[in-house]
């Protein structure tokens, strides 16, 4: 959609950082290079530094010029969002949910969630990104995202924590494994297993280096991966991953994996926080969905991690499943 609210500098910059060309950017237009180089240039006087570097094979963003795209691109969602709802269309019709979350959530909780959306809003349009931590906090933060589910151990600036609940990290290893039968671990326990852990940074990563800095032991990595990859590896019997009981729902239920806790207080922090950007007020269908997370989130929970709690909110002091 084209906004009303952009101005010609604005839609022609965004037309360059996307295409990195001005003659493709004027195909795109449907006006001459010429015109396209000269808002380009009033848009770089008019910030008072280069927003692009002109190179042989096209036009690659400086800087000041990714930070520009990244709040144009936030202003213009904002403003189609709002051209749809003064164009009168209906609550459901063409409505536009872009959503993130860290892979943790895409085995089972995500997916139902975006199911349940969909029976109560089936007009709505869902849109799912899929990064670490602090991809999901900068999407939020640029307004790429409307709302955002990540594990996490403290705030993060620039986001609103709407509905939280516990979900501490637990060691989990196959049915069979000798760990299986054991009702807690410690963390020299999890240093002397073969472990599958999660790729890059990750709250896992961040927690067990903590603890371990902490006992003053260290811990080496057997297999690393994506999320399906390592539940698979641990399965098949040697292998010991964390993570959370939310990430590997379908596998406890089979019985094909066991979770056991860790008596390290830095594993029983961890918590599942739902995000919105702040300053930032969701619109209708976004909190629609925020309130049907939040729910969600609720009863995973259920009577051993409590209610979900508003941020800022005491809890009680007891150990939390989610």
């Amino acid at each position: 959609m084209n906004s009303p609210f952009l101005s010609t500098m604005a839609r022609h910059f965004l037309a360059v950082a996307e295409a990195r060309s001005i003659t493709d950017a004027s195909l795109a237009l449907h006006v001459a290079p010429s015109a396209v180089s000269r808002q380009v240039a009033l848009m770089e006087a008019a910030m008072g530094c280069a927003l692009f570097q002109r190179q042989a094979r096209g036009m690659a963003l400086t800087e000041a010029g990714e930070r520009l795209l990244a709040w144009l691109t936030a202003v213009q969602r904002e403003s189609e969002e709002v051209q749809r709802q003064v164009q009168g269309l209906g609550p459901a019709a063409a409505q536009r949910l872009h959503l993130a979350c860290t892979e943790g959530f895409t085995t089972a909780f995500m997916p139902q969630l975006m199911g349940r959306f969909r029976n109560q809003w089936p007009g709505a349009r869902q849109f799912l990104r899929v990064g670490d931590a602090q991809q999901v906090d900068q999407w939020l933060q640029r307004g790429e995202v409307a709302v955002g589910l990540r594990f996490a151990t403290r705030p993060v600036e620039g986001l609103r924590v709407v509905a939280s609940a516990p979900s501490p990290i637990v060691a989990v290893c196959a049915a069979g494994h000798p760990l299986a039968r054991r009702s807690t671990l410690s963390v020299a326990d999890l240093v002397a297993q073969p472990l599958a852990l999660p790729e890059g940074s990750s709250t896992v990563r961040q927690v067990l280096d903590g603890a371990c800095a902490l006992a003053g032991t260290r811990y080496e990595v057997a297999c690393t991966g994506n999320l399906p990859s390592l539940i698979s590896l641990v399965e098949q019997g040697s292998l010991v991953m964390l993570g959370s009981r939310m990430s590997v729902m379908h596998a406890l239920e089979r019985g094909s994996l066991v979770a056991l806790p860790v008596a390290a207080p830095a594993f029983e922090q961890r918590r599942v926080q739902l995000l919105v950007g702040d300053g930032r007020a969701p619109g209708g269908v976004a909190q629609a969905f925020l309130d049907l997370a939040a729910e969600a989130l609720a009863g995973i929970g259920g009577a051993e991690a409590g209610k979900v709690r508003p941020a800022g909110t005491p809890g009680p002091r007891r150990r939390g499943r989610v």
